[in-house]
């Protein structure tokens, strides 16, 4: 009854009240076998299904899948942020207070090419920026530092095709600063053929972490829902989901990543402190000579896709593209 109880819970968003009526049970009863079976399946499954890639061999395998699938070399994850709308937490103010006009706690993940969860830090207050939160998660303060040699992630590898060599990057939109190792779409609107080309290569390959989120919370549909719970609660739970989904996919398909031997994890709680404003500064050259290799890249025989050029004169136009 408690595992019926709790996946009843999470794939509907009941309310305690009615998982009360239906099984009998006190609403504090109830609360607290959901509380439980978070916390058992954070500490239980998520070294399994949610595991700290630290070795090249993971990364590497990482990228070749979003460069078959996507089309995008030199990857190794998409990464956003995710509002989970949650009920006014008691003097608070405005902390929790989204762009939204909502009251919300954040997910912020990097998801790979089989939309499953590489890094997660959950439970960040809503008003922050993606980019702030993403810089002051621990798995952020590692790949922006010196100490992304800690994640063993391979310094330079060639674009497939040429004899240049960038950093394996995270992608992610215009909320994310442009850096050597995260990669975004040129601004502006009046961009050339190549900038657009770009940012259409970049956005779809992006995909990923938006249907990984749309996946998760349509799976488990209380994350559609104001979950009427504490945000330390909400945070647990939401953890759980994101658990529950990279399960799901691993018991379909082998995983990619080798578990046998780490029992860390790059999951994150916030401690849902005030983050200062975040200002970044000009991107370094470093960083736009990083983007302009893979725009050349892009437009280039190595790298081009057929329906790329279609696709950007003609936006509206239904392009049959490969399905996988």
């Amino acid at each position: 009854m408690t595992a019926i109880s709790f996946l009843l819970y999470l794939a509907t968003g009941a309310s305690f009240r009615d998982l009360a009526y239906r099984f009998r049970l006190g609403e504090s009863t109830v609360s607290n076998i959901i509380k439980e079976t978070c916390n058992a399946i954070s500490s239980v499954l998520k070294p399994l299904f949610m595991p700290q890639i630290n070795t090249e061999e993971s990364w590497n395998k990482i990228a070749h899948q979003l460069y078959s699938k996507w089309n995008i070399p030199n990857c190794v994850g998409a990464v956003d942020g995710k509002h989970v709308s949650v009920f006014c937490p008691k003097k608070s103010g405005s902390l929790y207070f989204n762009y939204k006009g909502t009251f919300s706690i954040v997910l912020m993940a990097v998801v790979d090419a089989d939309y499953k969860y590489i890094m997660t830090d959950i439970g960040a207050y809503g008003h922050n920026s993606d980019g702030g939160i993403f810089s002051h998660s621990n798995f952020g303060k590692l790949w922006l530092t010196d100490n992304r040699s800690t994640l063993n992630v391979p310094k330079l590898k060639k674009l497939p095709g040429t004899e240049i060599s960038v950093p394996l990057v995270l992608i992610g939109d215009e909320a994310f600063p442009l850096k050597e190792n995260i990669l975004r779409p040129f601004p502006g609107k009046n961009l050339s053929e190549r900038e657009r080309i770009t940012n259409y290569r970049i956005s779809r390959a992006r995909r990923v972490v938006e249907n990984a989120f749309g996946i998760t919370v349509h799976k488990w549909r209380v994350l559609l829902k104001k979950i009427e719970v504490n945000a330390a609660f909400a945070t647990s739970i939401t953890l759980a989901c994101c658990i529950l989904h990279n399960f799901l996919i691993v018991e379909k398909k082998e995983t990619l990543y080798d578990i046998s031997e780490t029992t860390e994890t790059h999951t994150t709680i916030s401690e849902n402190q005030q983050l200062h404003t975040v200002r970044y500064n000009r991107p370094t050259k470093r960083a736009m000579d990083v983007r302009n290799h893979f725009a050349d890249w892009f437009i280039s025989p190595a790298g081009e896709v057929q329906w790329q050029y279609e696709y950007i004169n003609n936006p509206d136009s239904k392009i049959m593209l490969p399905q996988y």
